[in-house]
């Protein structure tokens, strides 16, 4: 159950990782920013209480 919890924190990142890859866009600082809080909050997802 916890990999469907990871899957739904992830898919926002992998998504804007496609985009960028299919228009070409270069990665920012808010686009870095966002993915280090997505990583973050799915890594605190998975931790075991």
């Amino acid at each position: 159950m916890r990999q469907v919890g990871v899957l739904s924190y992830l898919t926002p990142l992998l998504s804007t990782l496609l985009l960028m890859q299919v228009t070409g866009r270069a990665l920012s600082w808010s686009i870095a920013l966002a993915a280090a809080l997505i990583i973050g909050a799915a890594l605190l997802g998975t931790r075991r209480s």
